[in-house]
């Protein structure tokens, strides 16, 4: 069926995918994606995790598409150190969408906790 644009290819997209986002990375290609880079970072040592840079970014493939992967990493009003794993997808006029992010928080003896979805919110841009 040949796209014409306008509400029925909109319409056409939700009832293909469900709705257009979930087919681009917040399935669980997507979450897996972030779920396996936030993996790796919590194998870190507390001074490699201090001296992560602030960010980090890097295309990946989910789903059959390209996404944007970035690694953020701030210390916490409390001295603790975040790190966050976002997926995002570029959308219209080249705007990127955040699609999953997850992260964790390290203290001071190096214990670990996971963030809040509050929390992983600071970090979309």
């Amino acid at each position: 069926m040949a796209n014409q644009g306008g509400e029925g290819a909109r319409r056409e997209g939700r009832v293909r995918s469900g709705w257009m986002e979930a087919s681009a990375g917040q399935g669980p290609e997507g979450v897996a994606a972030v779920r396996d880079r936030l993996a790796e970072l919590r194998q870190l040592s507390c001074d490699e995790i201090s001296a992560l840079p602030t960010a980090t970014q890097f295309d990946v493939d989910v789903d059959g598409a390209r996404r944007r992967l970035i690694v953020w990493h701030e210390r916490s009003k409390t001295s603790e150190e975040w790190v966050i794993v976002q997926l995002y997808t570029r959308g219209f006029l080249g705007v990127f969408r955040r699609l999953h992010g997850e992260g964790f928080a390290v203290d001071r003896e190096g214990r670990q906790r996971a963030l809040t979805a509050q929390e992983v919110n600071e970090f979309t841009w």
